[in-house]
C-alpha cells in the first residue's frame, strides 16, 4: 500500500488539535466501504472516480447521510476560430502541465474549430516541447513528476492503448529523466482522432490531451457533451465574448445534470473562458460549499 505524505503529522505541525483529523489507512473495497456504510457518519466528502462515487452515494443514501462528491471525468476545451491563437494555446497547455495533469477537472479533450485546427495543434505541440520538466520545487520547472510509479505506468499504458486503437500521435510523450533527481517523470503527449478512442473517453490523470476537430457549433456541443463527461471550457474571442455565449444559448447546452455555468476572463485579455462542470455533486469555491462542512 502506498500512503500519501502523513497528514496527521502535518496537522500537528501546524497546530491542529489531536482528534480533529484522523487518518485511517486501508484499501477502498474494505476500509473505504466500511467507512462509507457506517451509520455513525454525520456527513461524507469523497474525491475520486465516478464508479466509486456511485457506490459511496448508494451507501450514504441507505443511511440518509449527506454526501459531497467531487468526481473525475474527461473535460473538454472548445476552441472557436476567432481566438487569438498565441494567447489561447497557453490555456489548455497549462491545463495538462499544471500538477502534471493530475487534476480531476482538467480539460484534456481539445475540440477545435476546423479552420484553425492545424495551426492550433502545431502551436500546442511546439509549446509542449518547450515545457521544462524537473524537480517540482525548482523555480525554473514548469512540470514536475506524477505522484508514483503506478501512475506513471498508467499514463504510459493509456498512450499505448490509444495508439493501438488508431489515434494519431501528434506529440509522442513517454517517460522522462531528470539528471540528479529521482521521480516519476513523464513527457507531455498529444493524441488525435476519433472520440471513440479509449484515450479520448477515459480519464488518464497525466499530461496527455486528445484532439478532435469540429465543423460547426452544433457538432461542438455534441462532442463536448459526449458521455456526460464533466468539465467544459469554452474559448471564444472577446469581440463576441459573453454576448456570443448567451446569445447563441451555448452555456445551457453545454451544462450536464443541471450544473451551474460561469464566465471567467482568466484566459487572457481577449479570450472568454467558460467552464461548466458535471460529475461534481457539490458547490466548490463558493460560500455555499461551506455548508457541507458545518
Amino acid at each position: 500500500m502506498e500512503l500519501p505524505h502523513p497528514a496527521d503529522r502535518l496537522a500537528l505541525e501546524v497546530g491542529i488539535p489531536d482528534g480533529v483529523i484522523n487518518v485511517v489507512p486501508g484499501y477502498g473495497p474494505v476500509t473505504g466501504a466500511a467507512l462509507a456504510a457506517h451509520p455513525g457518519l454525520k456527513r461524507l466528502s469523497f474525491t475520486g472516480s465516478p464508479e466509486v462515487g456511485r457506490s459511496i452515494a448508494e451507501a450514504c443514501g441507505r443511511n440518509l447521510v449527506p454526501v459531497k462528491l467531487e468526481l473525475g471525468g474527461k473535460g473538454a476545451a472548445l476552441v472557436f476560430d476567432d481566438v487569438p491563437l498565441e494567447q489561447t494555446v497557453e490555456k489548455p497547455v497549462r491545463a495538462i502541465t499544471f500538477h502534471t495533469g493530475q487534476i480531476c477537472c482538467d480539460a484534456t479533450r481539445w475540440i477545435v474549430h476546423r479552420p484553425i485546427y492545424d495551426r492550433f495543434v502545431s502551436a500546442c505541440a511546439e509549446r509542449l516541447r518547450q515545457v521544462k520538466i524537473g524537480y517540482q520545487m525548482a523555480a525554473t520547472t514548469e512540470m514536475g513528476p506524477v505522484v508514483n510509479e503506478k501512475q506513471r505506468r498508467r499514463v504510459l499504458d493509456y498512450l499505448q492503448r490509444g495508439r493501438d486503437e488508431g489515434a494519431e500521435v501528434v506529440l509522442e510523450g513517454g517517460a522522462a529523466e531528470v539528471p540528479g533527481r529521482d521521480g516519476f517523470y513523464v513527457k507531455p503527449a498529444l493524441l488525435a482522432g476519433s472520440l471513440d478512442n479509449v484515450a479520448a473517453r477515459e480519464e488518464i490523470f497525466g499530461p496527455v490531451a486528445y484532439l478532435a476537430a469540429f465543423e460547426d457549433e452544433e457538432e461542438a456541443v455534441r462532442m463536448a457533451n459526449r458521455d456526460g463527461i464533466n468539465t467544459t471550457m469554452m474559448l471564444v474571442g472577446l469581440r463576441q465574448g459573453s454576448d456570443y455565449i448567451t446569445g447563441r444559448n451555448l452555456g445551457p447546452r453545454l451544462c450536464r445534470l443541471g450544473v451551474s455555468l460561469h464566465i471567467r476572463f482568466s484566459a487572457g485579455p481577449s479570450i472568454a473562458a467558460v467552464e461548466a462542470t458535471s460529475h461534481c455533486f457539490c458547490r466548490l469555491g463558493s460560500r455555499h460549499g461551506l455548508g457541507h462542512h458545518e
